[in-house]
């Protein structure tokens, strides 16, 4: 988190705050070389400022009174010759746009002295007053560029390293030539901070990505219902402090290192004592027939049935006195089928 607010900043440039971008200063008309007297408008915006703001401008260093987002001169002279920038609203002061004012006869217009890669040049071969310019030939470093008979603008439509060096221009009046002075322009390549901005803007890109993308597979993870019973099993076991369950192969590999771990018996274990053998009891005694009478009444009195019984009930007490006779052998009153039992005498 902490690194993408700070490529956020660098993002903005010089660590500045997003927002506090440069004002643009631009002219019109577009040439930064001019005769005496022409008039030129000098022009300031911001594009984080819409509306009326105020504006504060720059001549070599020195304020200026001129608060309105442009700045004119009427008729320029050599003293309005220098820098001038701009600065409008809570944005940082502009470049720097030099402004020539020349008296010579003719001169040789550029739209700017310093060009990135890429970016249109535009050259006008302009005279004093002017006059309809025939012949007129463009030179670069000393050599032909290009030849018009009526033209007097050349243009380049996307600048080069190679389009760097000095510049002239010479037209045909009648039977007599005349040269204009030399300016020169320098074309650079994309600057470093450009390339900057582009590469922190890529890796805030990406980083951001990179994090909706693991944002949105935790949260699918965590989305499954598997995953929730095992998330809510862990939270249980650590509140209460209880283990886990283990499997059974965790639970043999804690048996097998327990077993490695443990030491050796001092002395073999004692075989185990003999068993002596249970004698068998002997079976039960066959039971006597019982009459259709006394099968009746057992069915009607269950208690009277040949399971052991564990405890008499009072109401049995009363009925079966006890005798000493065993059940089922004692007689029923009424049943002659099975006279009672002869007790000898003593």
């Amino acid at each position: 988190m902490w690194l993408l607010v700070a490529l956020s900043v660098l993002a903005t440039g010089n660590g500045g705050i997003a927002g506090a971008q440069k004002s643009r200063l631009t002219l019109d008309p577009i040439w930064v070389n001019v005769f005496t007297g022409d008039k030129v408008t000098l022009k300031c915006d911001d594009p984080n400022s819409p509306g009326i703001t105020p504006t504060q401008w720059f001549h070599n260093g020195t304020a200026l009174e001129t608060q309105t987002p442009s700045y004119s001169i009427g008729a320029a002279t050599l003293d309005d010759s220098g820098e001038y920038q701009c600065q409008m609203g809570d944005s940082k002061k502009s470049d720097v746009t030099r402004l020539d004012v020349s008296q010579h006869w003719l001169l040789l217009q550029t739209s700017g002295w310093v060009f990135l890669e890429g970016e249109p040049v535009f050259l006008k071969c302009h005279s004093r007053k002017y006059q309809t310019l025939t012949k007129v030939t463009f030179f670069k470093d000393q050599e032909v560029k290009r030849f018009f008979r009526r033209n007097f603008n050349f243009s380049i439509p996307r600048a080069t390293h190679s389009d760097s060096g000095s510049y002239h221009c010479r037209i045909c009046m009648g039977s007599q030539d005349y040269e204009s002075l030399p300016i020169y322009i320098t074309v650079q390549g994309t600057s470093s901070s450009s390339w900057i901005h582009i590469l922190v803007s890529l890796a805030v890109g990406l980083l951001f990505a990179i994090d909706t993308g693991l944002y949105v597979i935790l949260r699918r993870r965590l989305g499954t219902p598997e995953t929730n019973r095992k998330f809510l099993e862990i939270n249980e076991c650590q509140e209460s402090g209880a283990h886990l369950p283990l499997s059974p192969e965790a639970k043999k590999s804690i048996g097998g290192s327990g077993r490695t771990r443990s030491s050796p018996p001092s002395s073999p274990p004692s075989p185990p004592p003999p068993r002596t053998p249970t004698p068998a009891s002997p079976p039960p005694p066959a039971q006597a027939p019982r009459s259709p009478k006394r099968l009746q009444l057992e069915s009607s009195l269950p208690f009277l049935s040949s399971s052991p019984k564990t405890s008499t009930s009072k109401s049995e007490y009363q009925l079966f006195p006890p005798t000493s006779c065993p059940p089922p052998d004692c007689p029923i009153p009424g049943d002659t089928t099975n006279p009672p039992p002869t007790v000898p005498s003593p």
